[in-house]
């Protein structure tokens, strides 16, 4: 046995080394860290964005030039027309030339007003429609516009020139119009026999241009004027960031930002074209950063081990002496705390496991929603590209057809990358408290299931007069409702429900909230109605996990306080949560 005072010294000793070899060790770790970050995660990050925001930019650019002069040769072909030539002239043709107006402008389904303005300043014919793709129609009340900017520019043009306006908000009597609409005016000055006789413009409806021109899988992209102003609203920048992005000249990195900013012109006026790196992108950029640290720690851990070697042995020799005179007491101890750990192992499994499996039946319905939603834009894309490969073995696939089919495929590329934001939420796990209104938990849970409802012929009501808001976890709410909405589709579905429905009510009574979810399904057998609430009890055979209404139970009980109770009316079942104020 080592006597104290000989286990002191060794313990002494032993801090001694442990103490300057944990320096040495901290030194070489850092002093690698260092060096192989600065030397090449940045410039390796600096180089890969600056390739990538070029070549986006040459896409957009491509892709507006392509746009406007689609729009131009439209424009300009109008006004050669001979009809319309006639009708400026000496007013002739007057029902052609409405015509002609009309079938321009349900042949462009973004244009939002076509128009003929006299040499007076005075509007002689003009088409409207009240959204995108609507049905256009002709306006009577027609309006003086000799002093607004784009016909006082457009006049001074001389034949076959076009004018662009700025990208701005439409404004009709003088006064912008609610809610706001972003307006592209396209113009050209009509001569007859050399005479100025007026001109032509159409306004444009950009909010779909937009929305395509702005879709990246890397960066968010923005539109910004000469004076700062964003085309989206919402949009802020630091005033330091927005001061570098006026000055840009041609292009310009702003590194610290991962900001790239490019001037775009469109027709006479010029805008700030901005490309931010998104958050996936960073965030997987720092999990390259992370598994470079990781290598780095493995080679400075093979470094430590000779450390590790000298200091261990002396500890090893004092450590043997002390666990041979360990006493009964401190063996009953770690007995003791080992059985109480294995047995808290045994319950945290079986949370984990419940959440699990609860997790993947929500998501095998989730896939097949996605795959429900997805059907038709997918028809949709395999069309187009069957009938491009139609024109190009016929040799007819021209530049028109093309964008055409471009525009057509990124509409619907659109709308699949909307389905998946709206399930990719549902995901989230945000722990963090905050107040909502219940009336957007149904709508988030509509947007996931609501197709499937409707195909499936079920009618989904939303009661809630009282627009009743609460505090809470919003998505363990929105996973609670939507157990219950889904087992009473299963329960319509399975019985062959016609007429079937779910009502969803929700009302403030006195201090409490009080939610109702409502079918048709015929209700739950007495038999079950104590035991469907339990852990593994199920009524739908292999489909069924058993755990659905355990964890909302368990939810609603601990997370909001309250309390899920279920009862049968003439109808169907009944699933009430109560939650306090």
């Amino acid at each position: 046995m080592i006597k104290i005072k000989k286990l002191s010294l060794m313990n002494k000793n032993f801090v001694y080394k442990l103490f300057f070899s944990f320096i040495v060790f901290s030194i070489l770790l850092l002093a690698s860290i260092i060096f192989i970050h600065v030397s090449f995660t940045q410039q390796q990050k600096y180089e890969t964005f600056k390739a990538e925001t070029s070549l986006q930019y040459e896409e957009k650019k491509l892709f507006l030039e392509n746009f406007l002069q689609k729009r131009k040769d439209s424009l300009l072909a109008i006004s050669n027309n001979p009809y319309f030539r006639e009708y400026v002239a000496s007013e002739l043709y007057v029902h052609n030339t409405d015509f002609l107006f009309y079938t321009i402008m349900e042949e462009n389904k973004d244009y939002m007003q076509f128009r003929y303005i006299n040499e007076k300043g005075m509007e002689a014919l003009r088409f409207d429609r009240r959204g995108y793709g609507q049905t256009a129609f002709k306006v009577g009340q027609l309006q003086n516009k000799s002093n607004r900017y784009y016909y006082q520019e457009t006049a001074k043009m001389r034949l076959g020139e076009v004018f662009y306006s700025k990208l701005d908000l439409n404004m009709e009597n003088g006064k912008i119009q609610e809610p706001h609409i972003h307006v592209l005016r396209v113009a050209t000055p009509v001569y007859i026999r050399n005479t100025y006789k007026g001109v032509l413009i159409v306004n444009i409806f950009m909010e779909q241009f937009l929305k395509v021109f702005q879709l990246s899988p890397i960066f968010d992209i923005y539109l910004l004027n000469n004076n700062g102003q964003f085309v989206e609203e919402g949009i802020y920048f630091d005033k330091k960031t927005m001061e570098k992005i006026l000055d840009t000249h041609d292009e310009m990195i702003i590194s610290e930002k991962n900001l790239y900013v490019k001037r775009l012109n469109i027709g006479n006026q010029s805008l700030l074209l901005l490309y931010k790196s998104k958050t996936e992108m960073l965030k997987k950029h720092r999990q390259n950063d992370t598994k470079m640290a990781i290598l780095i720690l493995l080679f400075a851990i093979l470094i430590s081990i000779p450390f590790a070697y000298l200091m261990s042995r002396p500890t090893k020799l004092a450590f043997d002496e002390m666990i041979k005179e360990g006493d009964k007491l401190h063996d009953l101890a770690l007995n003791l705390d080992k059985k109480i750990e294995e047995e808290t192992l045994k319950n945290a499994k079986k949370d984990r496991l419940l959440q699990h499996q609860s997790k993947m039946a929500e998501l095998g319905d989730m896939i097949g929603n996605i795959a429900h939603q997805w059907r038709h834009p997918l028809t949709r894309l395999s069309l187009i590209l069957q009938n491009m490969n139609a024109y190009r073995k016929k040799d007819k696939l021209n530049d028109k057809i093309f964008d055409k089919s471009m525009e057509d495929s990124l509409e619907q590329i659109l709308f699949m990358s909307d389905t998946i934001e709206n399930f990719k939420d549902f995901y989230r796990t945000d722990k963090k408290q905050s107040q909502f209104f219940i009336s957007q938990v149904i709508d988030k849970i509509d947007k996931i299931i609501g197709i499937g409802l409707r195909h499936d012929n079920i009618t989904f009501i939303l009661n809630d007069p009282q627009a009743v808001q609460i505090k809470g976890i919003k998505n363990e709410l929105v996973q609670v409702l939507l157990n219950l909405i889904v087992n009473a589709k299963d329960a319509l579905k399975e019985n062959k429900i016609h007429d079937a429905y779910i009502h969803v009510d929700i009302a403030q009574i006195q201090e409490s909230i009080q939610i109702e979810v409502k079918d048709n399904a015929g209700g739950i057998p007495q038999e079950i109605m104590q035991e469907i609430f339990n852990p593994y009890f199920t009524t739908k055979e292999e489909k069924g996990t058993g755990i659905g209404l355990y964890l909302s139970k368990t939810i609603i009980e601990e997370s909001f306080n309250g309390k899920l109770l279920v009862n049968n009316d003439h109808n169907g079942a009944t699933f009430t949560i109560l939650l306090p104020i």
